[in-house]
């Protein structure tokens, strides 16, 4: 492996491998909230990375009653600053519903109800790239699977993985990608110096 080829594995499948053993710990439910709650908390990282510091020990914007106290006003404070691009923060909006719907409705928080293997399948096709990407990544240990058989090269990538994986599997890699990517957004943050008082 070469260096480009060693900082490409580092940067990306190593952390994507981490989310995905973190997230496979849990249950259907537990997996889908735990998923969002990492998001939120990097885009709040990101932000906080790019903004003046607070002078207080707890940022005020971020508490549950401030102007960032929710996930989906970090989402959209996070693309209007331009730190997500617009497919992420679709990807991110439809992840904060299916963590919604586990937090309010339990019965149907399982990869067996319709409306959350729906959202699962519509997660995978706005991370697809990513998908990809991290599935060719991974595609010496993913032969080894005796699912692997039934591969096929002509489908795209999140249809592969629900095919030979289930739809748990699917949400998994989504939102093991959607997590390394939130995990990336404040690399190349520069960030806000406070206006002179003179």
């Amino acid at each position: 492996m070469d260096t480009k080829s060693s900082e490409h594995y580092t940067q990306f499948i190593v952390p994507f491998r981490k989310a995905l053993d973190s997230l496979n710990k849990e249950a259907d439910r537990g997996m889908i909230i735990v998923a969002a709650s990492w998001v939120d908390k990097d885009l709040e990282n990101a932000i906080s990375s790019l903004l003046i510091p607070s002078s207080k020990k707890e940022d005020e914007l971020f508490l549950d009653t401030g102007l960032l106290g929710t996930f989906s006003a970090k989402i959209d404070m996070a693309f209007r600053l331009g730190l997500i691009k617009e497919s992420s923060k679709n990807a991110f909006h439809l992840l904060r519903k299916m963590r919604n719907e586990c937090a309010h409705n339990i019965e149907s928080s399982s990869f067996d109800s319709p409306s959350i293997e729906s959202r699962t399948i519509e997660l995978a096709r706005k991370v697809e790239n990513l998908l990809t990407a991290m599935w060719r990544g991974m595609e010496d240990l993913l032969k080894k699977q005796p699912n692997y058989k039934d591969y096929n090269p002509t489908e795209n990538t999140s249809k592969n993985i629900r095919t030979l994986f289930g739809t748990r599997t699917l949400f998994l890699w989504a939102a093991a990608c959607i997590i390394t990517y939130s995990a990336l957004i404040k690399t190349d943050i520069v960030p806000l110096e406070a206006l002179d008082d003179k």
